[in-house]
């Protein structure tokens, strides 16, 4: 018999620094992970039949999620609050925390790249942000309770 996982296992947490607790973004209703690979042209003349030839080259990742915007939620606030505040070459960067419907974390360091909200005149106030990843993208067995280092 097939098991099917429902998307309200997959829960996305952030942390700005090491020693932080983790906060889950509230009001979450969607989240979506990308992990692309480039392909690299490795064609010639001398390829059979014309066909093209392609090898992988860099791997990236990102992340976007959505929600219906909570009052008062850390999360929420800590977001908004990184591309609003000094702009320094980390703004706008945190570790991420995407818990999978396997009962894996994967985690990697992300730049929040959009941060928006929607104020609907008949519907609740939403919002959606996307990060690209900024490095590797690991796989951890469980959810930590503190960012405890660059993984």
């Amino acid at each position: 018999m097939e098991k099917h996982i429902t998307g309200l296992v997959v829960k996305l947490y952030i942390a700005k620094e090491i020693g932080d607790q983790l906060m889950l973004i509230g009001g979450q209703r969607g989240a979506t992970l990308n992990i692309n690979l480039d392909e690299i042209d490795a064609s010639s003349k001398d390829d059979p039949d014309g066909w093209a030839n392609n090898i992988g080259g860099q791997r990236k990742w990102d992340v976007s999620a959505d929600g219906a915007y909570v009052i008062g939620d850390k999360g929420i606030e800590a977001l908004e609050d990184s591309l609003l505040g000094e702009h320094t070459q980390d703004i706008g960067r945190f570790q991420l925390f995407l818990t999978s419907p396997s009962g894996t974390v994967r985690t990697g360091q992300a730049t929040l790249t959009t941060f928006s909200e929607n104020a609907g005149h008949t519907d609740l106030v939403t919002y959606s942000q996307s990060f690209n990843g900024a490095g590797p993208l690991r796989k951890i067995e469980s959810l930590p309770d503190t960012f405890t280092a660059m993984i």
